[in-house]
């Protein structure tokens, strides 16, 4: 299929959310027969604030307490297993930015989707945790640690459709010499770049302190085409540009696993739930009666032996007091200033990119046979990076197909969350209507053809890696010795063996698991 059509959706792209403006009514004339399930914490978070008329009901204990039921919550969770805790998530699903939600026994992904097979310099911790719950397994042919229900790998000749300028090719980056060069200069960091970033060696650290759009004007020469296709990876994957986040996170992106090699790649690993799939194995060795959904920490005060820690019962409409020893705080830390003031201050600078991510149900006949698991638009303004067709992944449904469009959106651009939340309808016609012109099909045949839409909005989905972020565990300045932090909020990057990791070393601290 030619796709060369795509010059038109450039100039479409949500079209309403065109350089990451407001939603207009572009695409208003498209009559949708189907709903649109939202989710979102937002209101649930702002009941710290009208939750002081709610009866205290019930009175606990505990030896500890986990904030947030995300990656690094659930594997803190992993790690304390056999220990007394309860975990406490404001959301009805576990996962946090790696979450999942079932239609008809259909999966879907509200979050990140995938991770790559693992090079035998990462550290080992927490992939011996994924070897542990059946996700990994060491091959020592390939030096690698490679994924062990292969089913759920996407063959590589339906990775990818990129589109620049109307132009089609395999990969983001186009064949310039400016790619050509920087992979040249950067040839001596090629394995020295480590995942978790705690172990990247202080040689290094350096890159820390300028960003990746410096780096790149003083080492290339950087052409437009170059540009705007780095520029959409770091977003893509970072939340922020390549002039916001830093050359270490840029450097890591490219450098930590040797993307460009064709004849031993990487494994692409890409189950329809996304990543909750690790969730889902963790979950499987986690006592379920200690975890605790739609429960939101409002507040923790300490006390002369432990803490005293105020929970609320969001469906209940109740409050809990918890009395616990030690905390691990795995939830998002801009909360800490109604939640632990006391340490408000050593995240003050982090800023999150917030997230919308869309699933479209589709029926099968109602789109072409050919499809590309991850479909890229490269110079389509930011907000928007493309959208993921399951119909390269390990089939759960003959009858449906799952469309999930992703928008990235600048910090500044939070409030404009809370109207599309509001009111969703031009958000959803405008993607839908876009996604009919990437398949060359009437955009009203395709919506008569769909049957759900599900819109996850997270405010704050991610930290920007921005100059000086990484590398400052926050932990060594906490004002608490038995609160410790976890998360990639700690001064990670946001991906998913960071999280890992995080919840690990923080039972580390308190348990020397």
């Amino acid at each position: 299929m030619n796709r060369r059509y795509f010059i038109h959706l450039s100039a479409l792209t949500v079209a309403g959310l065109a350089s990451c403006g407001r939603p207009t009514s572009e695409g208003g004339k498209l009559q949708i027969g189907f709903s649109t399930t939202v989710y979102s914490n937002r209101k649930d978070g702002h009941r710290i604030h009208s939750s002081n008329h709610w009866k205290n009901t019930q009175t606990r204990q505990s030896n500890y307490l986990i904030v947030g039921g995300g990656m690094a919550g659930l594997s803190a969770a992993y790690a304390l297993r056999k220990e007394d805790f309860y975990l406490c998530e404001i959301s009805e699903n576990l996962g946090g930015t790696a979450s999942s939600v079932q239609w008809k026994q259909t999966p879907l992904c509200h979050g990140a989707h995938y991770d790559l097979s693992y090079p035998n310099y990462y550290g080992t911790e927490a992939l011996q945790i994924l070897q542990e719950i059946g996700v990994v397994g060491y091959e020592p042919l390939t030096q690698r640690w490679n994924f062990v229900d292969t089913q759920y790998l996407i063959d590589d000749e339906y990775e990818a459709m990129s589109v620049y300028q109307g132009e089609e090719r395999e990969g983001v980056l186009p064949n310039s010499q400016a790619i050509r060069d920087f992979f040249e200069i950067t040839r001596p960091y090629q394995g020295k770049l480590m995942l978790p970033s705690r172990l990247i060696d202080k040689s290094l650290h350096h890159f820390n302190q300028e960003s990746f759009l410096s780096f790149l004007n003083k080492n290339i020469q950087l052409d437009e085409a170059s540009r705007k296709a780095m520029h959409y990876q770091m977003i893509d994957d970072f939340g922020g540009g390549i002039s916001e986040v830093s050359a270490l996170a840029g450097l890591y992106y490219y450098l930590s696993r040797p993307y460009q090699e064709e004849e031993n790649p990487f494994q692409l690993f890409s189950p329809p739930q996304g990543n909750f799939y690790f969730g889902e194995k963790l979950l499987t060795q986690i006592p379920h009666n200690q975890l605790l959904t739609r429960h939101l920490v409002s507040r923790i005060v300490p006390q002369k032996k432990g803490f005293q820690v105020e929970i609320l019962d969001l469906a209940k409409e109740q409050k809990i007091s918890l009395h616990t020893h030690k905390i691990i705080y795995a939830g998002q830390k801009n909360a800490l200033k109604y939640t632990f003031p006391q340490d408000e201050k050593l995240f003050k600078n982090t800023q999150y990119a917030p997230w919308a991510v869309v699933n479209f149900i589709v029926k099968q006949e109602a789109l072409p046979a050919e499809s590309y698991w991850q479909n890229e638009v490269i110079d389509a303004p930011d907000c928007f990076l493309g959208f993921v067709d399951s119909a390269t992944q390990y089939a759960t449904s003959t009858e449906y197909r799952v469309l999930t469009a992703y928008f990235c959106f600048p910090p500044e651009m939070r409030k404009t969350l809370i109207e599309i939340e509001e009111n969703p309808q031009n958000l959803i016609k405008n993607t839908l209507s876009q996604i009919a012109e990437y398949f060359q099909i009437d955009a009203q045949y395709l919506a008569n053809h769909t049957v759900k839409a599900m819109l996850k909005i997270m405010g704050h989905a991610m930290p920007i890696p921005a100059p000086g972020y990484l590398l400052q565990d926050q932990n060594q300045h906490r004002s608490h010795p038995d609160l410790v932090y976890a998360g990639v909020d700690n001064q990670r990057l946001p991906l998913l063996l960071e999280a890992i990791d995080s919840g690990i070393q923080a039972a580390k601290i308190f348990h020397g698991i």
